[in-house]
């Protein structure tokens, strides 16, 4: 599981590494760092922070209205979406 979780860990970073190359600005990491190489754990640092507020509709949350969405999202390949659909509950929960 360990070699798992740090295979993973890799990509994600390198993931960031090869988006951010087509970049013109750098990434502002935690600690208001400028980098075009950040470490997959300032990757999972500048993930932290975020929060998502309920909404009416149960299949669906929100950002809060003052809330920036990081740029480390994109960079990583993923969507905001992923913080804000709510999926089905899984049946084997129950």
């Amino acid at each position: 599981m360990l070699l798992m979780a740090l295979l993973m860990f890799g990509l994600l970073e390198r993931r960031v590494w090869e988006a951010i190359k087509h970049e013109t600005e750098p990434l502002i990491i935690p600690g208001k760092v400028k980098t075009y190489k950040p470490t997959g754990k300032k990757v999972l640092e500048s993930l932290k922070g975020i929060m998502v507020m309920t909404t009416d509709d149960p299949n669906r949350r929100a950002f809060g209205s003052r809330f920036k969405v990081p740029r480390v999202i994109k960079l990583a390949g993923f969507s905001p979406d992923i913080y804000l659909d709510v999926k089905e509950r899984n049946e084997y929960l129950s």
